[in-house]
């Protein structure tokens, strides 16, 4: 998760933290301060332009997803806007850039896996055995470049948070 705040004229004011591929090609939180965020949105920012604007005039917590691009890298966020005063903090989870490659069947997996269900809970509901289960969350780990089984729970969290599951899903190529 990165933090950031956001003053009245969109500017970062305090970051927490940089995507670890940002970082690996020399890019410092330093050099994004003071930056207008729309430097670096690439896509979704008409829709994160209106919920800072919500959030601004209602002092009400939005939600947005948008894309960045930052030193030759694009990552997807999820971000959860609130008002504190005349600036905006903004909790942002990335999201996985290669989730529209995921099938059907691999999505269903990840919708149980946001629940929280085993493998033999997620087989009896989708009426598969265990072992067609942990081939789709190999699959899974794989295709979104997750390194272990926590990294692929907090994404299938992140995407149910976002309803990518529930609402139509925007594409971030």
């Amino acid at each position: 998760m990165v933090v950031q705040i956001i003053d009245s004229a969109d500017c970062i004011t305090y970051m927490s933290d940089l995507h670890p591929s940002d970082i690996r090609s020399g890019v410092c939180v330093a050099d994004v301060l003071g930056e207008p965020i729309w430097k670096w949105v690439e896509h979704g920012a008409a829709e994160y332009r209106k919920a800072l604007e919500r959030c601004r005039k209602t002092g009400k917590r939005q939600r947005c997803t948008f894309a960045v691009h930052v030193a030759g890298h694009k990552h997807r966020w999820f971000a959860r806007l609130d008002r504190f005063d005349s600036f905006v903090i903004v909790l942002a989870n990335n999201l996985p850039c290669m989730i529209d490659d995921l099938s059907e069947r691999e999505n269903e997996v990840m919708h149980f896996l946001a629940q929280h269900k085993s493998s033999s809970q997620i087989a009896k509901q989708m009426k598969i055995t265990i072992s067609t289960v942990e081939k789709h969350r190999s699959k899974i780990r794989q295709v979104l470049g997750l390194k272990d089984e926590q990294a692929l729970v907090r994404a299938a969290e992140t995407l149910a948070e976002t309803h990518y599951f529930f609402d139509s899903k925007p594409t971030f190529r």
